[in-house]
């Protein structure tokens, strides 16, 4: 930060876990210095949370409206219903070049390009929920292309500062985990073999940086919305739509983060992390950290 004093520390490693615009990346790991990685995608993600707002359906759906193109809407409640309101959080994916620089024509901005795709889903008033919302925030559609290394002598780099991706399921979030339990396990076996620190980071990268790469790949496809737009160009509006459409969702879902159905702690991990993007094998070792 501009405002902080210098602090000089000892140590015998350094784990730059400093987010996307990682200075750790940038200036220290060989092979990204002086580089930018980031790869902008032509879109905005506004966002917002309103409290007290009224449950819709069985109080515990996502809803993901919209596909590739225009306005996509992401609402699911983050509160248990109570007295038939529940907290709403809810994320509006624009396709835009440029964010104003002006915070507060967000809400106003966001409104007229909801009533102009007409936006209607029924049991759930979209344009209602932002309406009430306090704060909107605003961030890029940004990720990183594949860096050449996360490590560097005894320098590595973790979660999105090695290889942020799109918000697609709150992948981000729980490849960082995933990391971490990497990480653990190089040092656990690495100590145990009177490996070099060097040796322990490159084992680190080794059993991560092939999954972390090809999940930024899954998320850049965006494979559920492209199954949604397509919906949305076949049939008309008010048009029902065959379930073969939500099972080729469900299936792609799948594949990418592999829910499943686990114990208290389990859930705990799937539904408060990651929303399902772990297998049983994965949350036994987080759960073990």
């Amino acid at each position: 930060r501009s405002n902080s004093i210098p602090l000089i520390v000892q140590g015998s490693m350094v784990i730059g876990a400093d987010g996307l615009n990682s200075l750790v990346r940038r200036h220290y790991i060989t092979g990204n210095r002086d580089r930018d990685p980031q790869c902008w995608h032509g879109a905005t993600h506004y966002r917002g949370v309103v409290e007290n707002f009224p449950t819709f359906l069985d109080g515990s759906t996502m809803i993901l409206a919209g596909g590739v193109k225009g306005v996509k809407a992401v609402v699911y409640p983050i509160s248990n219903p109570k007295d038939g309101t529940q907290t709403i959080n809810w994320v509006l994916a624009v396709e835009e070049d440029a964010i104003s620089e002006d915070e507060g024509s967000y809400k106003d901005h966001i409104l007229k390009l909801i009533r102009e795709q007409g936006f209607n889903l029924g049991f759930l008033d979209v344009e209602d929920l932002i309406s009430k919302t306090t704060e909107v925030m605003a961030w890029p559609m940004v990720d990183l292309d594949p860096l050449d290394t996360w490590t560097d002598s005894k320098i590595a780099i973790i979660g999105d500062a090695a290889h942020g991706m799109l918000p697609v399921g709150s992948g981000g979030a729980m490849a960082a985990l995933l990391d971490a339990v990497a990480l653990r396990a190089a040092f656990e076996e690495g100590l145990e073999a009177k490996a070099s620190t060097n040796q322990i980071l490159r084992d680190y990268e080794s059993r991560r940086y092939k999954d972390a790469s090809l999940h930024q790949g899954k998320c850049r496809k965006q494979p559920a919305e492209n199954v949604v737009q397509e919906a949305m160009d076949k049939f008309p509006i008010g048009t029902d739509i065959p379930a073969e459409y939500d099972q080729r969702i469900r299936d792609i879902m799948a594949k990418i983060h592999n829910p499943q159905t686990f114990g208290s702690v389990e859930d705990l991990l799937i539904l408060g992390v990651s929303k399902g993007i772990i297998t049983k094998e994965q949350a036994e070792q987080l759960k073990s950290l």
